[in-house]
């Protein structure tokens, strides 16, 4: 195996994507967002790292004019995965961060755009809705909790029917997210698994993987120091190597979406090279 302008390995690695975003300049300095200026391009660098996956990335500005909702964008979509050979199994809805269900006046209008979302990733076989309820869209108290499973529950009929399913990425303990889940259908909902979030907050991994791994949907894979933020592979506190033990245990047929730290000098791809070596040292595709 080697880093070059291209992976070359023995390792399988269709099941490792990147999240769509990390392959173009940040926008507004945030580490992650719709690539409304370089979204094309992304498809195209995807493939010359060597790998054939990408997550894409849904945000509240211009949401309707996203390409994955616009149907006059859509075949493009279309056009640029057949192309480039890169596939597109899953959604994070950075939307539902921005402007929370449970939180604000938003429980309605979040349910519409759910509701059109899941007709489109059906339309486009994308399979998995992460919806993360982190950061300002944690879940805080009783009430928000209940207001949470209210809105999931209400996209049930949306979901019958479909491939689509829902992956949750919340900042709960192993126990609340077990007894969380087991108030929803395991057929319809799942877990969205943030490696680097689970070691901030310093939850161990083997008890993570007890009380909800069988339900796990989707992996981010990214590294955090417990009470810090994103950092390089490496330099957090993940335990890469008993993740990818524990998964593959379990398991575990889904995919691994690359969101680490950005490259400091703008070298998207060659630290995306990096990344994707780093994970096959410890373990990954073993």
């Amino acid at each position: 195996m080697e880093v070059g302008p291209f992976v070359e390995s023995e390792v399988d690695l269709t099941r490792l994507g990147v999240m769509q975003g990390r392959l173009s300049d940040p926008v507004g300095g945030k580490i992650q967002s719709f690539p409304w200026d370089g979204w094309e391009r992304e498809f195209a660098a995807v493939e010359h790292c060597g790998l054939s996956l990408m997550e894409w990335t849904l945000d509240d500005l211009h949401f309707m004019l996203n390409p994955l909702l616009d149907p006059s964008r859509r075949w493009r979509i279309v056009e640029l995965k057949s192309k480039h050979g890169v596939r597109i199994h899953s959604v994070t809805c950075d939307f539902i961060m921005e402007h929370p269900p449970h939180k604000e006046l938003q429980f309605s209008s979040q349910l519409s755009r759910m509701n059109q979302l899941i007709s489109s990733c059906d339309n486009l076989g994308i399979r998995t809705v992460v919806l993360p309820f982190v950061d300002r869209s944690s879940i805080t108290s009783g009430r928000e909790r209940d207001q949470t499973l209210r809105f999931l529950t209400s996209l049930m009929d949306d979901l019958d029917g479909t491939s689509v399913r829902v992956a949750l990425e919340m900042d709960l303990t192993p126990t609340q997210m077990g007894n969380f889940l087991a108030e929803l259908p395991g057929e319809l909902f799942g877990v969205n698994y943030d490696a680097g979030n689970s070691a901030s907050l310093g939850f161990p991994v083997d008890e993570e993987m007890e009380s909800f791994g069988q339900r796990i949907l989707n992996v981010h894979l990214k590294d955090r120091p417990r009470g810090g933020t994103t950092v390089r592979f490496g330099e957090g506190d993940v335990d890469f190597i008993s993740l990818f033990r524990l998964l593959r245990d379990l398991g575990y047929d889904g995919n691994f979406i690359l969101q680490g730290a950005r490259s400091p000098d703008m070298r998207h791809s060659q630290q995306i090279l990096e990344y994707v070596a780093f994970c096959i040292g410890k373990g990954f595709g073993e």
